[in-house]
């Protein structure tokens, strides 16, 4: 089997030996490339459960891809990135920070509660990022 040729059982791919992954992925994205919208000209439907279509649906939506573009990535051995959304963790650390005045402003009354939510931005900016 050849160095640009990916083997996933029933599913081949040969990726064109004059570009490279990302610039097929960009240019596809792009919608002016091997990989543009217009040649994806043939469907595969696939059976999964609820679960997993939920999945799929928030792995899709935190790439930023829909589920079929998150698929024929996965399926030719593209990588998939998560898109961070800067503006939400702006706006978790703007909570974060009003949190710490409102710990400064009570004394440290409701440090158990001031405790607990800076624990879940704090979990929150992770998951979003990771």
């Amino acid at each position: 089997m050849a160095n640009d040729t990916k083997d996933l059982g029933s599913c081949r791919h040969s990726k064109p030996s004059n570009i490279d992954e990302q610039t097929a992925i960009s240019t596809a994205i792009a919608g002016d490339g091997p990989l543009s919208h217009s040649a994806l000209n043939a469907v595969i439907n696939m059976r999964v459960t609820r679960q997993e279509k939920m999945r799929l649906r928030r792995e899709a939506q935190v790439a930023g891809l829909t589920i079929s573009a998150l698929g024929r990535r996965r399926c030719c051995g593209y990588r998939v990135d998560r898109e961070v959304n800067w503006v939400i963790i702006e706006h978790l650390r703007r909570v974060g920070l009003e949190t710490q005045r409102l710990d400064a402003e009570t004394q440290g009354n409701y440090r158990a509660r001031t405790d607990a939510i800076l624990h879940a931005v704090e979990q929150a900016i992770h998951s979003l990022v990771e």
